[in-house]
């Protein structure tokens, strides 16, 4: 779907031909491109992840390099005459609803003429559509850079929480930990399940966890923190659980209401937030390979409302994995 003024690499169609006769299963096809960052402002080279459902509704990712089989437009009943003038956000949300296979290949093969930008007004009204259209009860927010929204979900249920700090009450932290999540959170189905290796002679944090904590594991062995996890979880009542490390501290009221607007999805299995050191760097914005088993914290060190590349890091999306700091899944999926 073309504008006037894209262009097209000189190997463009035949990639997409090649792509479609390797992968026959496949009846979306797109590519990278060169398009407006609409974070920078300029025109910028845009290596796109793999297919990933949640981005596409934090941000049209897609734009308008992308190639479709005609019974994909037959099963998405998009007559020819829509193709003209009809939101490129709007064919992108109906044709990957309906598509068996979305494949991305890998190279530059257009370059968007960015007169064309489509307007976010007319991106939110699409983007409205496509939760209604699929029986999402959802609210479409402004996110926290251009070009980027922000889909909260409407919880059907209200499912109780667990939440698992693991703590040796190393510097006291696990006070702040515990005072934030009871004093600010809006979302208030949940329990706090504190295991901890205390020593001794700190006593008084024994004693402050059993005043604060609604149940409190002792355990004396050395700390490991995947075995003091799974002991926790053991003891769990929720049918959601918190893994939670006793440094965090909670900012805003919204914090597990928002994790568990996507835990309870049935297509989603994890959930994590961003994370930020005191200092406001990020610490955590999901997670990627690096190598063969090295896994590498997405964004670490930027600006807390640092959009990143092409707003990846204020953008909802999936991810390899997320850290433990704070992971929230549910009860079956453990």
């Amino acid at each position: 779907m073309l504008r006037p003024g894209d262009e097209l690499g000189c190997n463009a169609i035949l990639e997409f031909a090649v792509n479609a006769v390797v992968h026959p299963q496949a009846d979306l096809l797109y590519c990278d491109s060169r398009r407006l960052n609409r974070s920078s402002g300029k025109i910028e080279a845009y290596f796109k992840p793999r297919w990933s459902p949640d981005l596409l509704h934090s941000q049209n990712y897609l734009g308008r390099a992308w190639c479709t089989s005609a019974d994909l437009l037959r099963r998405a009943n998009i007559r020819a005459v829509e193709l003209v003038g009809s939101s490129s956000y709007h064919l992108a949300l109906r044709l990957t609803e309906r598509a068996r296979n979305i494949r991305h290949v890998p190279g530059i093969l257009v370059q968007e003429n960015s007169e064309y930008a489509e307007a976010q007004a007319s991106e939110r009204k699409a983007l409205e559509r496509a939760l209604a259209r699929n029986n999402i009860v959802a609210t479409v927010k402004t996110g926290r850079t251009p070009g980027v929204f922000c889909v909260r979900r409407k919880l059907a249920a209200k499912p109780m929480v667990s939440i698992i700090i693991p703590t040796c009450a190393s510097r006291g932290l696990v006070r702040k930990c515990i005072e934030t999540i009871r004093r600010l959170t809006k979302y208030r189905a949940f329990e706090i399940i504190c295991i901890e290796n205390i020593p001794e002679e700190k006593r008084e944090w024994k004693d402050w966890l059993r005043t604060n904590a609604d149940r409190v594991i002792e355990i004396s062995e050395a700390f490991n923190w995947s075995r003091f996890n799974n002991i926790a979880a053991r003891a769990a009542r929720g049918d959601v659980l918190l893994f939670l490390n006793d440094d965090i501290e909670i900012v805003d009221p919204e914090w597990l209401e928002v994790l568990l607007q996507n835990t309870t999805r049935p297509d989603i299995g994890v959930v994590g937030p961003q994370l930020i050191y005191p200092d406001g760097r990020v610490q955590h914005a999901g997670m990627f390979l690096a190598g063969m088993g090295v896994a590498r914290h997405a964004f670490r060190f930027s600006g807390e409302d640092d959009p990143g590349y092409f707003g990846l890091a204020l953008a909802q999306r999936e991810v390899i994995s997320v850290t433990g700091a704070c992971l929230m899944t549910r009860r079956g999926h453990f």
